[in-house]
């Protein structure tokens, strides 16, 4: 299902915070975000078909950070995953879930 999601939000626990988005699900599995938070722009995009997704997140914060990954559904709880980001960490591993 096509959908374009907007939202503001605004909370006040000590110290204010705002936060403005907007979302787009294609009708391919695919999906695109844009969302400001304290002057901190961050940036997605998700695809995920069957088993497997995979996703880019970035931001336009001071350390300008951004996270790759990937997971598979394995089946029966299992799921493997991948991903690395901008301080060169990278990690594999499998969950289970039950």
């Amino acid at each position: 299902m096509n959908g374009l999601t907007a939202g503001i939000s605004f909370q006040d626990s000590g110290a204010d915070t705002s936060t403005v988005g907007v979302s787009y699900a294609m009708g391919d599995g695919m999906t695109v975000s844009v969302e400001e938070s304290e002057g901190v722009v961050e940036a997605s995009v998700a695809y995920s078909s069957g088993a497997i997704s995979v996703g880019v997140t970035a931001d336009d914060a001071a350390t300008e950070s951004w996270e790759a990954t990937m997971a598979y559904d394995l089946g029966g709880g299992a799921t493997f995953n991948l991903g690395t980001n901008q301080d060169e960490t990278t990690f594999a591993g499998v969950g289970f879930s039950f």
